[in-house]
C-alpha cells in the first residue's frame, strides 16, 4: 500500500472490541458506570480486558470474579482465570522499550524524537527499566537497564547514538528485536509496552508482516505506534492492533496524551479473565458474547474467532487551532468508513461553550472562556474506534490579532512524553499479568 499523508487512527485487537455500557451497579457509592471489553479472540483461552469507570470517570478496582459473567452463545463460562487491577498494594517498576526509527525519511524530526525519549527517561523512577532499539538500515539494540534517576548518561547516549547513513527501513525487524529483549529479559512485575516512532515505511525486513503481528498477539505486550512525517498508516495501524492498543499521528503533539490515556487504561487499570471457548479456533463464523457485571443485564456483542474483517474508520488529524472569545466557531473534523458504515463522533475536553456533532463531526457554538484545551475526537462505526488530539486556544481579540490564525506550532515533545509517564506513576501500583509477559 501507498504511504499515505499522516491521519490519526484508532484500531482494533485482532478482535479487541469495545463495549460502552451505562447501568446502575450494585449498592454501592457507584451510581453508574461505563464498562469498556476488548476480546482477543484469536487464542487459547480467550482473553477479555476490562476496565470500569464510575460516574465520575474514576476508574472501579474493587471488584471480584464473581462481580464477572461470561455468556458465549447462550452458554455461561466459568473464567479459566481472574487478575484484578493494581490496588496500589505493591511498588512497581515500568519496563518499556523504545522503537526509534532513525531512517533518512525522518531526517527533519529524528533530534526532536530523540528529544522526547531523553526527556522520558529522565524523567523515569528508580529502579524502572529502560531499553532500546534504534535503525538505520542497522539496528542497534541496547538490553534494559536499570533507570537512575541521578545519572541517566548511559541511556541518553544510546538515544544520541549515530548509526550508518543508509537509506534502508527495517521496521518489521526492529520490533522483533524489541520483543526479543522482552523474551530474554528478566524483569520486576509491572507494566509493560513497546512505543514505536517511525513514519512505518519498511523496505529490508526479512521479517513479513503477517509474521510480526503473529509474534505481537502471541507476546501479550502492548504495542504503541506514533507516526511522524509521510507514514505509511495501513502498517501502522495493524502493528497497534496486534499489540491491542491505538495508533496516532504524531503530527501534533498532543498524540502523547492518546497515549497516556490508553497507557493508563490497558496498564494499570483492567481487569483480565480468561476463559475456554466452545468455538474452535479456526471456526470462522460470528459468536455472540455477553458480560454481565454486578449482575446487572449486558449487552450482546459478535465476536469471529478466525478475526473482524471490519476497518476502522479513518479521520484526518488536526493541527493546533485559535478560537477567538465570543466568536461563533465551526469546524469539520472529517472522517471516512472504509466499509461504507454510519459513522458517529464524540469529543473530550472541547472549550467552554463548544459542542460536537455525533452525526457529522461539526465542532460548533461560541467559545466563552479564555485558555487552552487538549482537546480528544473519537470516531467509531460501532466498532471500532479511531480518534485525533489536538490543541485548541480561546484567545481575546488582541491575542487573535498577533498569532497566526492557522495555528501555532506544536508544543514540546519532551514534556508529554513526560506526561505519559506520569500517567503511570499517578496509578495505583500493581503488577500486571500478560500472557507472555
Amino acid at each position: 500500500m501507498s504511504p499515505s499523508k499522516p491521519v490519526s487512527l484508532s484500531v482494533l485487537w485482532p478482535m479487541r472490541l469495545t463495549l460502552l455500557l451505562l447501568w446502575g451497579l450494585f449498592a454501592s457509592p457507584i451510581a453508574s458506570a461505563a464498562v469498556d471489553l476488548r476480546v482477543n479472540s484469536q487464542v487459547d483461552p480467550i482473553e477479555l480486558y476490562v476496565t470500569v469507570t464510575d460516574a465520575d470517570g474514576h476508574y472501579v478496582n474493587n471488584l471480584t470474579q464473581n462481580d464477572f459473567k461470561i455468556v458465549e452463545n447462550g452458554v455461561e463460562k466459568i473464567p479459566s482465570s481472574f487478575t484484578p487491577p493494581a490496588n496500589g498494594s505493591n511498588q512497581v517498576s515500568l519496563s518499556v522499550v523504545f522503537v526509534i526509527d532513525n531512517s533518512s525519511s525522518l531526517d527533519t524530526v529524528n533530534e526532536e524524537i530523540e528529544d522526547s525519549v531523553v526527556s522520558f527517561i529522565r524523567s523515569m523512577n528508580l529502579n524502572d527499566r529502560f531499553g532500546l532499539v534504534k535503525f538505520r538500515g542497522e539496528i542497534d539494540v541496547t538490553d534494559f537497564m536499570t533507570i537512575d534517576p541521578e545519572n541517566t548518561t548511559a541511556a541518553e547516549e544510546a538515544v544520541r547514538k549515530e548509526l550508518n547513513p543508509e537509506s534502508d527501513s527495517p521496521v518489521f525487524d526492529a520490533l522483533i528485536a524489541a520483543l526479543d529483549l522482552f523474551e530474554g529479559a528478566t524483569l520486576p512485575a509491572g507494566p509493560r509496552a513497546i512505543v514505536l516512532l517511525s513514519d512505518g515505511r519498511n523496505n529490508s525486513s526479512e521479517t513479513t508482516l503477517d509474521g510480526l503481528l503473529d509474534r505481537i498477539v502471541s507476546s501479550g505486550i502492548p504495542v504503541f505506534t506514533v507516526g511522524f512525517g509521510y507514514t505509511n498508516t495501513s502498517v501502522l495501524t495493524q502493528i497497534a492492533q496486534a499489540g491491542g492498543t491505538d495508533y496516532i499521528a504524531g503530527q501534533d503533539a498532543n498524540a502523547f496524551e492518546v497515549i497516556q490515556s490508553e497507557v493508563a487504561e490497558l496498564l494499570q487499570n483492567r481487569y483480565s479473565l480468561t476463559y475456554t471457548s466452545s468455538i474452535a479456533i479456526d471456526d470462522c463464523r460470528d459468536v455472540p458474547l455477553s458480560l454481565e457485571v454486578s449482575g446487572e443485564p449486558a449487552q450482546e456483542m459478535i465476536f469471529d474467532r478466525c478475526g473482524s474483517s471490519n476497518r476502522a474508520p479513518q479521520i484526518q488529524s488536526e493541527k493546533r487551532k485559535s478560537f477567538t472569545i465570543g466568536q461563533e466557531v465551526s469546524l469539520a473534523i472529517e472522517a471516512i468508513d472504509p466499509d461504507g458504515g454510519v459513522l458517529t463522533f464524540s469529543a473530550r475536553n472541547l472549550p467552554t461553550g463548544l459542542s460536537i456533532d455525533s452525526r457529522t463531526g461539526l465542532i460548533s457554538g461560541t467559545a466563552n472562556e479564555l485558555g487552552s484545551y487538549d482537546v480528544q475526537v473519537a470516531v467509531t462505526d460501532g466498532e471500532a474506534t479511531s480518534r485525533i488530539a489536538f490543541t485548541a486556544d480561546v484567545v481575546d481579540p488582541v491575542s487573535e490579532t498577533s498569532n497566526d490564525s492557522g495555528g501555532a506550532a506544536a508544543g514540546p515533545w519532551a514534556l508529554l512524553l513526560m506526561s505519559l509517564l506520569l500517567g503511570w506513576r499517578a496509578l495505583p501500583a500493581g503488577s500486571l499479568k500478560r500472557k507472555g509477559g
